[in-house]
């Protein structure tokens, strides 16, 4: 319900005080607790309101600058990832196991072949 003017009924400005004057006619008009009260609620839940969105912005800034950080480490790993792979499809070491995978191969192969009456 809002709070209106005792003599000409216009809408009253709720303030931190016992009174407060209106704007349109002067007259002074008492204020009640109830309404003083919830001007302090309003102002502690936009505080705490502000608190909580400072602290997710923050958290959000963390995460973004540890991910930037986790893709730059990756980014400049020396042993091929699945992204960027091709970058290093001819390292040494990407053709160490494939090697020795196919001369195991053929190792059972000649086994076999020479084990065939």
């Amino acid at each position: 319900m809002p709070l209106l003017c005792v003599n000409c009924n216009a809408p009253l400005v709720v303030v931190d005080a016992p009174s407060s004057i209106c704007r349109f006619c002067g007259a002074i008009n008492v204020l009640p607790e109830v309404y003083r009260e919830e001007l302090h609620l309003a102002r502690n839940l936009d505080a705490a309101t502000r608190q909580a969105a400072e602290q997710w912005i923050r958290l959000a800034l963390l995460e973004s600058s540890s991910e930037q950080a986790w893709s730059d480490a990756h980014r400049n790993a020396p042993v091929a990832g699945t992204r960027g792979w091709y970058d290093n499809a001819f390292d040494r070491v990407n053709f160490i196991v494939p090697a020795f995978v196919t001369l195991m191969f053929l190792a059972i192969q000649i086994m076999a072949l020479r084990t065939k009456p």
